[in-house]
């Protein structure tokens, strides 16, 4: 019998009972990992004790204070198959031939000159201030072109340096973002209070923006954008 686990995009990964190389739950997550592509060599010892050399070429992975997971095809079993850290007793660069020392530092050092790894720094630099526009320009249940260009005009004021692809591909996250709760809309709203003033006035006119590209302003845009600027500012 095979064992099946979704990976973090959602595609079956073959768990089979020759390997035993079922990997806990939680490290499934979806979202959760990093998308990297890179060919290591791993000594791998599964939960049965059974220890096998194998060429991976990794896909994603993902980690917590306990542990990580590498999600990665297999040139052993010909088939993709996920891989604990703590199951890996050394990794091998196949690129260098070095040995690896640290496998999760290795990950993240890889993983940071990669144009994934520049979207999540967008995304985290400016997460309070883009979840708020989100939630505005959502408000009357659309996220339009027009509001995207200003949005995408934002991220190119804040964030200088970063490339335009970046900042689509940071667009195009937001997009498929569903929307937040007027709790979470207020949650947000505090951690952009703690921000400088110069960045939340921005923020604010941003909001305002959005909000003048339709015709008729739709009561609840009004009601988010007014919310913005009166709890944003009254934190202080």
């Amino acid at each position: 019998m095979i064992a099946q686990a979704e990976s973090a995009d959602g595609e079956i990964l073959d768990e089979s009972s020759e390997d035993d190389e079922a990997a806990p739950a939680e490290f499934f997550d979806r979202g959760n990992g990093r998308t990297l592509t890179a060919e290591i060599e791993i000594d791998f010892k599964d939960r049965s004790g059974n220890k096998t050399r194998r060429h991976i070429t990794t896909r994603s992975y993902q980690y917590n204070v306990n542990d990580g997971l590498i999600d990665a095809f297999c040139h052993l079993r010909n088939a993709r198959r996920p891989f604990l850290f703590s199951r890996i007793e050394q990794a091998t660069d196949l690129e260098t031939g070095q040995v690896i020392g640290d496998l999760r530092a290795w990950l993240d050092e890889k993983y940071k000159l990669t144009p994934a790894a520049r979207v999540d720094e967008l995304l985290d630099e400016h997460w309070a201030g883009l979840s708020c526009l989100h939630y505005v320009a959502k408000a009357d249940g659309a996220f339009r072109a027009k509001e995207k260009h200003i949005v995408r005009a934002f991220l190119a004021r804040h964030s200088p340096n970063s490339d335009p692809d970046s900042i689509d591909q940071v667009i195009a996250e937001l997009s498929s973002w569903y929307t937040m709760s007027a709790i979470g809309f207020g949650k947000e709203i505090r951690k952009l209070a703690e921000k400088p003033e110069a960045y939340r006035r921005d923020v604010l006119a941003t909001a305002e923006a959005m909000v003048e590209t339709d015709k008729t302003t739709h009561s609840a845009e009004s009601n988010a954008l007014k919310r913005l600027g009166k709890e944003m500012f009254r934190q202080n």
